[in-house]
C-alpha cells in the first residue's frame, strides 16, 4: 500500500488520481467477519476504515478498493453467511456507484444488506472516527438498528403483496423495537 503524503490542494490532478494506489493483488480485509458470531458486518472501502469500526466494537470487513466489490459477491455466494452486511463505503461518487453495484449483487444472492451512511459528512468512516470518536461510534449502533428495522418492514411487506399473510399484527418501526429480527417469525400467520 502506498500513499502520497501531500495535502490534497498542493496535488496536481494526476497526482491526485493516484494519491492512494495500490500495487500487487490486494484482499478483501478481515473475510473472517463474515464468519465469526452473528451481529451485522459493516463492508467499507479502506482497511484503516475498517479497523476504526472494529476499535468502536462493531465487525468491519475492507474491500481494499471499490474495483474488489465482485470479490465479496463471489466470496458470499461460495461461502454462504446468514450475516446482514451493511455497506458503508466512502462518501464520493466512486463509493456511492459500487455501493449500489454491490447491494444489487448482494440482494441477487438473497443476502440481507442495508445502505448506511456512518460517515456524516465527513469523507469516510475513519475521517468521522478521527474527528469525534463518540458521534461515529453512536452512528454504529444507530446504522445497525435502522438497518435492522427496514430489513424487517421490506420482508413483512413482501410477505404480504404476495399474500402469504391472512392475518398479522400492524408491524411498524415503532414496533419493532430492538428484537426487529425475530418480529415476523412470532407474528406473522401464514394462510389457514
Amino acid at each position: 500500500i502506498a500513499r502520497l503524503a501531500k495535502p490534497d490542494g498542493a496535488m496536481n490532478e494526476n497526482e491526485r488520481n493516484y494519491a492512494k494506489m495500490k500495487e500487487g493483488n490486494t484482499a478483501i480485509f478481515n473475510l473472517k467477519a463474515l464468519d465469526e458470531g452473528q451481529e451485522p458486518v459493516f463492508v467499507v472501502e479502506g482497511e484503516i476504515d475498517a479497523l476504526s469500526i472494529i476499535e468502536a466494537g462493531y465487525n468491519a470487513l475492507a474491500l481494499g478498493s471499490t474495483s474488489q466489490y465482485k470479490k465479496l459477491i463471489e466470496y458470499v455466494t461460495e461461502n454462504e453467511t446468514n450475516r446482514l452486511l451493511l455497506i458503508a463505503l466512502d462518501n464520493d461518487k466512486n463509493g456511492e456507484e459500487t455501493a449500489k453495484k454491490l447491494m444489487e449483487g448482494l440482494q441477487g444472492i438473497g443476502i440481507d444488506c442495508h445502505k448506511a451512511n456512518i460517515s456524516g459528512k465527513h469523507k469516510d468512516p475513519n475521517e468521522y472516527h478521527v474527528t469525534d470518536r463518540e458521534a461515529f461510534t453512536q452512528s454504529l449502533g444507530a446504522a445497525i438498528e435502522e438497518s435492522r428495522k427496514a430489513l424487517t418492514l421490506q420482508k413483512a411487506e413482501a410477505m404480504r403483496s404476495t399474500g402469504y399473510v391472512s392475518r398479522a399484527r400492524e408491524i411498524t418501526a415503532e414496533n419493532i423495537g430492538s428484537q426487529s429480527g425475530y418480529m415476523l417469525r412470532t407474528r406473522v400467520l401464514p394462510f389457514p
